[in-house]
């Protein structure tokens, strides 16, 4: 791992004690692990594991961008076209569909359809998530990619819509850069814009969080009654890149003993206040 919380003896505490043989070929077992009764205990062997399963996880991809994580996620989605249309606080994410891009080496990058303006995009994203077949590996999900402030509104008619009409779709778009002020050029408030027309609405804050939070929205948007969900992406998250530094803070942030009853403290809550529709 990258990146393993815990000290040591706590990690060996949780070890799978071997069976060792003796002389006569008898299985002996190893020094017993003690048995634990106390829900604290439990609680704490609980969050040690999930610490190191996330950094684990997260650490599949140390040294790539933001960007280059979302394209990654659609990837590993089965995501094969995506609609949008183009703008200044989104172009790092577009630059991963470009044929030329050195990530592709040659083989045929997911399919980027330019439309005419964003709600057409978002409209023709409802139309795959619609007509793609249920019984394909991946279940049926459009994506649409748009840019900040303009962008994002031009967006809320489809994203309403495919709620009334249960339309699995991901809406992507960029977003005014974190240390930007509020009145930045196409700044927008994209997550209370985007709440009331979606099962789930979340900005990204790291990073780090990318590969937990496209995990979530392709399952909250595919499953139960299907329905849109909407992540935003600030413009420098698109740019950051992820090491171990940002994985251990978002870990010990976010998964800490204290915390484990509340999980992804900002995910959740995100969830719980729309209900997850």
């Amino acid at each position: 791992f990258s990146v393993l919380a815990g000290t040591k003896d706590e990690i060996d505490f949780i070890q799978p004690q071997a069976l060792i043989s003796n002389n006569n070929n008898n299985n002996v077992a190893a020094p017993s692990i003690p048995q634990v009764t106390n829900d604290a205990e439990l609680q704490r062997i609980a969050a040690i594991e999930t610490r190191a399963s996330a950094s684990a996880y997260l650490s599949q991809y140390e040294g790539q961008s933001g960007a280059a994580i979302v394209y990654s996620k659609l990837v590993e989605n089965g995501v094969e076209a995506v609609n949008g249309f183009s703008g200044g606080a989104v172009l790092p994410l577009l630059d991963q569909f470009h044929p030329a891009h050195p990530r592709h080496k040659g083989q045929k990058p997911i399919r980027w359809i330019t439309n005419s303006n964003e709600s057409s995009a978002g409209h023709i994203a409802e139309g795959y998530g619609k007509s793609m077949p249920i019984d394909s590996e991946h279940k049926p999900v459009g994506v649409v990619i748009a840019t900040s402030g303009p962008g994002l509104t031009n967006l809320i008619t489809p994203l309403q819509d495919a709620i009334c009409d249960g339309v699995p779709v991901v809406a992507l778009c960029g977003q005014a850069a974190t240390n930007a002020p509020e009145d930045a050029f196409q700044s927008a408030p994209a997550v209370d814009l985007t709440s009331p027309c979606t099962k789930w609405s979340y900005q990204i804050k790291s990073a780090a969080e990318i590969p937990m939070v496209l995990d979530y929205a392709f399952y909250v948007a595919r499953n139960g009654r299907p329905g849109p969900v909407f992540v935003d992406l600030p413009k420098d998250l698109q740019n950051q890149v992820l090491n171990a530094d940002l994985i251990d803070e978002f870990v010990q942030q976010n998964l800490m003993e204290t915390l484990l009853e509340d999980g992804f403290v900002r995910m959740q809550n995100a969830a719980i206040n729309m209900g997850t529709k």
